[in-house]
């Protein structure tokens, strides 16, 4: 049986988690012995997705790993499901949420997020809707576009019936990726990109900058600075009422949190 959660074995047929350029319709079709014609058929092409961003993130360790794309994939779907009344709108923000990472620019060259993205809409190639929606969904997310104005595409005259259906998986994806970076998994994350950075826990001598731009987002500072920077800006930035009480809960275990750590670090508790 076909199932989400730990990376599935390759079982044949063409190299479709190691070799995206390999992948073709006709092998998609008889996957695994599994008929891609059948009502399920989008399910099956989401455990192909999983599989392959699996192998582009398995040795990822700084927060942005392969089990960051599961929790904001099974995040995402949650959201929807609580928002919408639309399993298509559930299915297409899970899809984006796998691949909302693969042209992060933190983690991989502009030669190398094309690649990605190609590999990944490749494996959607029967379904033109969902190819135009998740780079477009993509485009759009992430905390550091907050900080400057975005500029409207050509891609917003497309038919409106479509760019409903992208705005709605967007705001999942992009409240269950925020929700990823709160709570004890979002401190957790913290530490860790801030350890693959070379950046202190805490610095006193490092102040808080509460004034962000894109650029200065990308500067010096510290793992326990990053909570007051990001992290608990994020509940406002919720688009759903799921996420917001989502987000609402998380960021009261990093004030918790951020309390006990003050304490500690001056010897007071």
């Amino acid at each position: 049986m076909l199932h989400y959660g730990a990376p599935l074995p390759y079982s044949g047929g063409c190299a479709v988690f190691f070799c995206p350029s390999s992948l073709n319709t006709k092998c998609l079709k008889n996957w695994n012995g599994i008929q891609l014609n059948t009502p399920d058929s989008i399910s099956t092409l989401i455990i192909l997705a999983q599989a392959y961003v699996h192998k582009l993130f398995e040795e990822k360790s700084c927060g942005h790993d392969y089990w960051h794309l599961y929790r904001v994939a099974m995040l995402s779907k949650r959201i929807a499901s609580s928002e919408f009344s639309d399993e298509q709108v559930s299915q297409t923000a899970e899809i984006c949420a796998w691949a909302h990472d693969l042209c992060d620019e933190k983690l991989f060259t502009p030669l190398e997020a094309s690649h990605n993205l190609a590999g990944f809409l490749l494996i959607f190639e029967a379904y033109c809707d969902t190819q135009f929606v998740i780079p477009w969904v993509i485009e759009r997310l992430g905390f550091s576009k907050t900080l400057e104005k975005q500029s409207e595409n050509s891609a917003e005259a497309t038919n409106g019936v479509l760019l409903n259906h992208a705005k709605k998986a967007l705001i999942c994806v992009q409240d269950a990726d925020y929700l990823d970076a709160l709570g004890a998994i979002g401190a957790a994350r913290t530490f860790a990109y801030s350890g693959a950075k070379g950046q202190a826990i805490y610095d006193p001598n490092i102040q808080v900058n509460e004034i962000l731009t894109r650029a200065s987002y990308r500067g010096k500072s510290t793992a326990i600075n990053h909570f007051h920077e990001k992290l608990l800006r994020l509940p406002e930035l919720m688009q759903t009422g799921c996420g917001k009480t989502l987000a609402i809960k998380r960021a009261a275990y990093l004030k918790n949190f951020l309390e006990h750590f003050y304490q500690e670090w001056d010897a007071l508790d």
